[in-house]
């Protein structure tokens, strides 16, 4: 079950920047750490390329089954 969740959140993330018309944003091996039962802490990892030649940013997520998100940047 955490699998296919965690399948459906890569592909919702994967599938985000169609929705928003961003053509030159490409999302790539976006995943969802599984966790064990009953825990109230999930991270989920992507990593957003910028193809075109204009500047973008990412400003916020949000996610159905969790009352906050929050985006952490690893350089």
């Amino acid at each position: 079950m955490r699998a296919a969740r965690a399948w459906a959140l890569a592909l919702s993330l994967a599938g985000a920047t169609a929705a928003a018309g961003a053509a030159d944003i490409e999302v790539e091996s976006a995943w969802l750490r599984p966790t064990p039962p009953g825990a109230t802490v999930a991270a989920a990892y992507l990593v957003v390329h910028n193809r075109g030649d204009r500047p973008d940013r990412l400003e916020g997520a949000a996610a159905a089954r969790a009352a906050r998100v929050e985006l952490h940047r690893s350089a």
